[in-house]
């Protein structure tokens, strides 16, 4: 089985005067699935390395998530904020290919 996160929403670290690529975004949410937490356990994930909201997942630096349902509150403050979420997953694709 693989891991998953359920109820979850995007969480940055640092600075919001901090250039976007020197930010470290993560998955927060219910875990499901992973041996070191029980079921239901909230966690912070590692960085996000890839976000495929397309195919349901994410990959951090040291696994891959299965992304459940996203968290209602998460989802209502993005659209009152005009967040998009599928601008953040290019974010992170750009960010990945300029690191290479």
């Amino acid at each position: 089985m693989r891991m998953f996160i359920e109820d979850w929403s995007i969480s940055s670290d640092g600075n919001p005067y901090q250039a976007p690529e020197l930010r470290v975004s993560r998955v927060v949410g219910k875990v499901y699935g992973n041996v070191k937490f029980n079921d239901g356990k909230a966690v912070s994930t590692s960085a996000i390395v890839e976000l495929n909201l397309e195919e349901g997942y994410c990959r951090t630096l040291n696994s891959v998530y299965d992304l459940g349902k996203i968290s209602e509150q998460y989802k209502e403050w993005c659209e009152e904020n005009g967040f998009n979420l599928k601008s953040f997953n290019n974010n992170i694709e750009g960010k990945e290919k300029n690191d290479e």
